[in-house]
């Protein structure tokens, strides 16, 4: 049993711990594997889009659903965006149990960096974390195309080689 805390630095030099919290290393079977798949770390995207979300875990055992310590179930495989738990997340196990795919979405509530990973649980209460995918999200809202009219010269006009042409075009832009 360990009991550990984060400490955060900040650019003036103040320094915080957080609050302690026990984690306990179990001595069962190998831990599970857990593999984000999507999104992939360099993803850009504008505020407002949906991200999918898409993890698969194995274990030489059994990936399980369990329940934690305040009595709210949990998934054996779930996703964590900037260390919160994300909900919902679909699951999918085989038959044997020992392999487990999940599904879900995140819409970035706003512009920033979103460190998104996976979290497996198997039997033995072994619990792995997958590499994290890192995402940016731009400030501006997905764009809407302009318009633009061409004003001069009509459809089929027609003029001399040697004429001087003006065009006159009207564009707008709803963004």
């Amino acid at each position: 049993t360990y009991v550990v805390h984060a400490v955060a630095l900040d650019n003036s030099g103040n320094r915080v711990m957080s609050a302690p919290v026990t984690v306990t290393s179990t001595t069962g079977s190998s831990p599970p594997t857990a593999i984000l798949h999507s999104p992939a770390t360099g993803t850009s995207l504008n505020l407002g889009a949906t991200i999918s979300l898409h993890a698969s875990a194995a274990d030489d055992g059994v990936i399980t659903d369990w329940t934690d310590s305040g009595g709210n179930a949990r998934s054996g495989l779930e996703f964590y965006v900037n260390g919160v738990l994300t909900a919902p997340s679909f699951s999918e196990w085989d038959a044997g149990e020992r392999n487990a795919t999940a599904t879900g979405e995140f819409t970035p509530p706003q512009a920033g960096q979103y460190e998104i990973y996976a979290v497996a649980r198997d039997d033995d209460g072994n619990l792995v974390t997958s590499e994290p995918s890192v995402v940016v999200v731009n400030s501006y809202q997905s764009s809407k195309e302009p318009t633009v009219n061409l004003l001069y010269p009509e459809n089929n006009a027609t003029f001399s080689s040697t004429s001087e042409i003006r065009f006159y075009a009207q564009a707008s832009d709803p963004d």
